[in-house]
């Protein structure tokens, strides 16, 4: 099992393909750092991506980044709806 410094160093060198992914998926850089952010905590606390090995942890990262953005998009506009 991993320990917190191994878990921070690990999620380090995947800090800028999570960002990148949310970037391509929001095309908004606030979004996409806040987005990264929330992904980046999901990962941390999710036992199943610490489970895999290198190669199949990139479409993992992606699947968790997808939903996030997902989930904020479909947040932005329900509240965008209910003030119109």
């Amino acid at each position: 099992m991993y320990a917190f410094r191994q878990k921070v160093e690990e999620l380090k060198r995947s800090e800028a393909t999570v960002y990148t992914i949310c970037l391509a998926l929001t095309d908004n850089e606030t979004a996409a750092c806040e987005a990264a952010e929330q992904a980046l905590t999901a990962l941390f606390q999710d036992h199943v991506f610490w489970q895999l090995d290198e190669g199949a942890r990139k479409p993992h990262i992606l699947k968790v980044c997808a939903g996030i953005c997902l989930e904020r998009r479909a947040r932005h506009l329900q509240s965008v709806s209910s003030v119109v």
